[in-house]
């Protein structure tokens, strides 16, 4: 039996696509069923998987990069929505390796997790309910909760201050820049996810995160060399 080391963070929150949940398959399903019903050419599999932490608007404007008549974009983007919501009713997306049992070690440990996103809460919530998740997420902040989403600070501050836990034992993971602004701005530890949804001309680096994580199961050793006084 393996003894998980003792943590001493506060708590570990997330942001939600390409970072704690592998979602690309549920938004290629989407992407590509909305490209056939209105004979649109199909985007390039692998730029639909980097837009997809840039939200349903990113990849509308993708679809319609290679579509030059007139497209009344909101009632594309509201299709778009519709469809990908009926795809999560058997949805394909899940967790990264290692982060079940990471979030497993968290909860014996009770040590809360908790996800920070931009996705809209219905989304959000009928994917953690369909991945058996929501239960086990201590907080769940999403646009709604808020006036300002990331990469303002205050998404994480509420997070923090609805888990009664302290900025600086406190460590956010995410997979763009303004996850890592937002991080920053809550003076929290920011860490950078290296293998979500990154374009290939994009430079972490220039993100200032205080970590770069090359895979998911690099986490589990970070958080476990992380000792506060």
């Amino acid at each position: 039996m393996t003894i998980e080391p003792i943590l001493s963070v506060d708590c570990v929150l997330f942001d939600l696509d390409g970072t704690l949940i592998n979602t690309a398959p549920d938004f290629l399903e989407t992407t590509i069923e909305i490209c056939e019903h209105n004979n649109f050419p199909v985007p390039p599999h692998e730029l639909i998987i980097q837009n997809v932490s840039n939200g349903a608007g990113a990849l509308i404007d993708l679809i319609l990069t290679s579509h030059n008549q007139d497209v009344d974009k909101e009632s594309l983007l509201q299709k778009f929505l519709k469809t990908y919501l009926k795809v999560l009713g058997h949805t394909k997306s899940h967790m990264y390796p290692s982060y079940d049992r990471l979030l497993e070690n968290l909860e014996k440990q009770q040590i809360p997790w908790g996800i920070v996103t931009n996705k809209p809460v219905l989304y959000a919530e009928t994917l953690l309910e369909a991945l058996a998740l929501r239960s086990r997420c201590s907080v769940l902040i999403c646009p709604e909760d808020v006036v300002e989403k990331k990469p303002s600070p205050e998404p994480i501050e509420l997070a923090l201050k609805t888990l009664g836990c302290s900025s600086q034992r406190s460590v956010y993971i995410g997979d763009h820049e303004r996850d890592i602004q937002s991080a920053k701005g809550a003076d929290v530890i920011a860490i950078a996810a290296a293998y979500g949804y990154i374009p290939n001309d994009i430079k972490i680096e220039d993100w200032g995160a205080d970590f770069i994580l090359d895979s998911s199961t690099n986490l589990s050793n970070f958080l476990n060399s992380l000792h506060f006084s």
